[in-house]
């Protein structure tokens, strides 16, 4: 599978700033609000914008990604709000695109 550079950009961004999440809750602490927004805004503005071939595994991991920091950054305590034409594009491109059953190698580097 050949995995668009951006894509695993944004994949190891999310993945860093989750870890990060995950030690500062390990810690009781908080991660910086500045570093929050710079994330939420990086990472979500990137993957709207990015296009690919419909039904490709480049367009189903980049939707993934979108759902992920949709609910990381938007999902608020005093504001739920689902984000149903997202899961319905999700939903539309798995039943298209032929996965391998293992991620790239350069999702993890």
């Amino acid at each position: 599978m050949d995995l668009d550079k951006e894509i695993a950009k944004e994949w190891q961004a999310m993945a860093n700033f989750c870890s990060l999440v995950n030690l500062a809750a390990e810690a009781r602490g908080r991660i910086p609000w500045e570093l929050f927004l710079h994330t939420m805004t990086s990472v979500m503005y990137r993957l709207i914008h990015m296009r690919f071939d419909v039904g490709s595994t480049n367009e189903a991991i980049g939707l993934c990604l979108l759902t992920l920091a949709s609910h990381v950054f938007l999902q608020w305590k005093i504001v739920r709000t689902t984000y149903a034409h997202l899961r319905v594009s999700y939903r539309s491109c798995l039943e298209y695109v032929e996965l391998s059953g293992c991620a790239p190698p350069n999702l993890y580097s």
